[in-house]
């Protein structure tokens, strides 16, 4: 992003709902830089997803990870961490 307004911009679009269309889904989170977003959906045939949304300064993120063993969750947050890490 050019600058952090943009990247907060973008991590709003990401996030919220825009007028007239359902809510947005996903549980704030702390830890993930500035704004971070957990969603976590069961899909058909055993399959667990989550999506880790997360802005710090001009970076607007997400991980997203597919998984049948294991919790989504738990990986998704480990590589956020890893990226917002590096962004610090």
């Amino acid at each position: 992003m050019p600058d952090a307004a943009a990247a907060r911009q973008r991590f709003a679009s990401l996030t919220s709902s825009a007028p007239g269309a359902p809510p947005a889904h996903g549980t704030p989170v702390k830890g993930f830089g500035e704004e971070a977003v957990l969603e976590r959906v069961k899909l058909p045939a055993g399959t667990e997803m989550a999506r880790l949304k997360f802005r710090q300064g001009d970076v607007a993120g997400s991980v997203q990870v597919w998984s049948k063993a294991g919790d989504p969750a738990a990986i998704a947050r480990t590589v956020a961490a890893h990226v917002v890490s590096r962004l610090r």
